[in-house]
């Protein structure tokens, strides 16, 4: 369920509670649009830096993966 989706179902659970107000969990900025239309599109835009940054950064060398298991070496007990 996305984020706006489920906090829509939460308040509406909310309201099933007679001590609900809306009030109980405004944001100070909920009132004014200018700072959060703000704020989005700078973070929003420092985690594109973020990235890409990491995506142009060099890799190390190869990793190194741990040798195949060998296989076993047949027994005296193996029929060969």
């Amino acid at each position: 369920m996305a984020g706006g989706a489920l906090g829509g179902v939460f308040k509406a659970a909310l309201r099933l509670f007679p001590w609900f107000s809306e009030d109980l969990i405004k944001t100070p900025f909920y009132d004014n649009a200018a700072i959060p239309e703000t704020i989005s599109p700078v973070l929003f835009i420092g985690l594109c830096v973020y990235l890409w940054v990491l995506s142009v950064a060099p890799r190390d060398e190869t990793p190194e993966f741990p040798d195949e298991p060998k296989p076993a070496k047949p027994g005296p007990d193996d029929a060969s």
